[in-house]
């Protein structure tokens, strides 16, 4: 983490937009700073992955991922596992934000290198790893891509120009010199309304959290449709967040 200077110079808020669109990405990870991925070894629970309730998140050696439970299990082995800890209410919002607002399973290993685990049981597997259907909170199935996809009022231009005028960068990220690009994928239902918003990638909590607001605030949209249907669409959009001296 680089921390700036103590400085009397105001610093200019500098924010940077990719052009939004559909990303598919079947796996997504993101780094967490250190001090939210710390596990006390000396108080590991049984060495047995816990059931994950809906909307939880799976923290493995300091990192977001979402997979199925069943490559989890696959790809670990409670030999291979240090310690696993469950965070639910209030102490999962004090230790991740908004992203453990429905729960967190934290779990370290011995060595430290499930990502690695992960990669290798993907290329072991292609075309072969279950996957979860995504429905929106209807229950109704969610499209990647189609004829007619989702627009927000006025435009692409319109939703950069929301994004600009929406997001309030957290004082504590500017004092810390935090920066970096969130991406945030959500659901645009057949209403046009955005839901089930989460990280793919994050930056920091305090990022993190911020991105997360802005978009579940957003206005709404011209809803997607297929074959003339309104449709719930997944849509992802990266926002940059950037600290530049005057």
């Amino acid at each position: 983490m680089m921390t700036l200077q103590t400085s009397h110079t105001i610093k200019k808020l500098k924010f940077l937009w990719v052009i939004p669109g559909v990303i598919i990405i079947a796996l997504a990870c993101s780094e967490l700073d250190e001090q939210y991925a710390e596990t006390d070894a000396s108080a590991s629970a049984e060495m047995t992955i816990p059931e994950r309730e809906d909307g939880m998140i799976y923290v493995i050696d300091g990192k977001i991922h979402e997979v199925h439970e069943k490559v989890i299990h696959e790809v670990l082995q409670p030999e291979a596992i240090q310690s696993i800890h469950v965070f639910k209410g209030q102490q999962a919002l004090e230790r991740y934000g908004n992203l453990g607002k429905n729960g967190v399973i934290e779990i370290v290993t011995k060595s430290k290198d499930f990502g690695e685990r992960l990669t290798t049981y993907h290329k072991n597997n292609q075309g072969n790893i279950p996957s979860e259907p995504q429905t929106d909170s209807e229950g109704r199935a969610v499209f990647m891509v189609v004829e007619q996809m989702p627009e927000f009022p006025g435009g692409q231009q319109e939703l950069m120009n929301y994004l600009a005028t929406s997001i309030v960068y957290p004082e504590q990220a500017i004092k810390e010199g935090i920066q970096g690009r969130v991406y945030i994928q959500f659901i645009i239902n057949t209403e046009g309304r955005t839901e089930q918003a989460k990280i793919l990638r994050g930056v920091h909590p305090l990022l993190d959290n911020e991105a997360l607001r802005v978009v579940q605030e957003m206005p709404t949209w011209q809803p997607g449709k297929q074959k003339g249907r309104a449709v719930s669409v997944s849509y992802t959009v990266p926002i940059n967040f950037k600290l530049q001296d005057e």
